[in-house]
């Protein structure tokens, strides 16, 4: 994740924008795991964190990122613990 981050940074400075910049500050200084920037670049977007298991100052790091700006919200998303499942469904005629 980082260093798909660093590899788009490269690529244009503008990739990683100002507000992501800051996110990523926060997230180091409490020791994430990974970042990865999603998204158009620039202004836009959306920063994911991986933090590392038994991260105990979780909800701290997530109060300093949504105080660094009034537009920074927290998302939960959780990783499947299965990975891609699928279902092959027989068709109705036989």
């Amino acid at each position: 994740m980082t260093h798909n981050t660093a590899a788009q940074q490269g690529l244009h400075p503008e990739l990683i924008g100002e507000r992501a910049q800051r996110v990523i500050g926060i997230a180091r200084h409490f020791g994430v795991a990974g970042v990865k920037v999603n998204g158009a670049g620039g202004a836009g977007g959306s920063v994911t964190l991986l933090l590392k298991a038994g991260a105990r100052r979780k909800h701290e790091l997530i109060r300093e990122i949504e105080k660094a700006h009034p537009e920074f919200r927290h998302i939960p998303v959780r990783l499947a613990p299965y990975g891609l499942r699928r279902w092959k469904r027989e068709s109705a005629e036989g």
